[in-house]
């Protein structure tokens, strides 16, 4: 199997499921069984603060890097698969969280206006 192959192939089976109750729970793999999760705590920050709202933000950031660490690689292909799935897991816990400061502070980092 060739590079090209390999890439094609991990973009397609990126899949991310996130729950929350007072965490973020972030998982990358073509099935959430015995896929790789980060649980993303948060019940001890005040989400009606704006420094609450980013230190969550920051949490899920660090969670989202870790599930799509499989991805990581220095061919581009991998890049691009990397950097959709960090985005994509992001953008999840964020929409899960569901609170306005949260979606507040994404929408400042990626310069896009929130569900943009």
């Amino acid at each position: 199997m060739n590079n090209t192959t390999k890439t094609r192939r991990l973009a397609g089976i990126v899949a991310l499921s996130l729950s929350v109750v007072t965490f973020v729970r972030i998982a990358h793999a073509d099935s959430i069984d015995g896929a790789p999760t980060k649980t993303v705590a948060y019940g001890d920050l005040n989400l009606d603060s704006p420094s609450g709202a980013k230190a969550l933000y920051r949490r899920i950031q660090t969670a989202a890097r870790a599930v799509c660490s499989p991805l990581e690689g220095k061919d581009l292909a991998f890049l691009a698969a990397w950097q959709s799935c960090y985005d994509h897991a992001i953008d999840e816990a964020v929409d899960k969280v569901n609170n306005n400061r949260v979606t507040l502070v994404r929408a400042q980092t990626t310069g896009h206006a929130p569900g943009g």
